[in-house]
């Protein structure tokens, strides 16, 4: 079961306050609206992943020449 969030406009430079999850990957589906252009991925699944551990993780994504990144940060 997948869980879904909408963590709403964020400008960039600025944060979300931390959401509590049962368990999460190191990564998952994201889909951001850049200048009004729709970006992000689905994974196909997590076959052979393992769950975080329990803590705070901070998802951090960026937008550089049309492309969206992203990095796993511990807190």
């Amino acid at each position: 079961m997948y869980i879904t969030d909408n963590f709403g406009d964020i400008e960039p430079g600025e944060t979300t306050n931390y959401k509590v999850f049962d368990s999460s990957y190191s990564y998952g589906s994201v889909s951001v609206k850049i200048n009004n252009e729709n970006y992000g991925w689905v994974p196909v699944d997590f076959v052979g992943e393992a769950l975080l551990d329990n803590g705070n993780y901070t998802f951090e994504y960026n937008f550089n020449d049309e492309k969206l990144t992203d990095k796993l940060i511990t807190d």
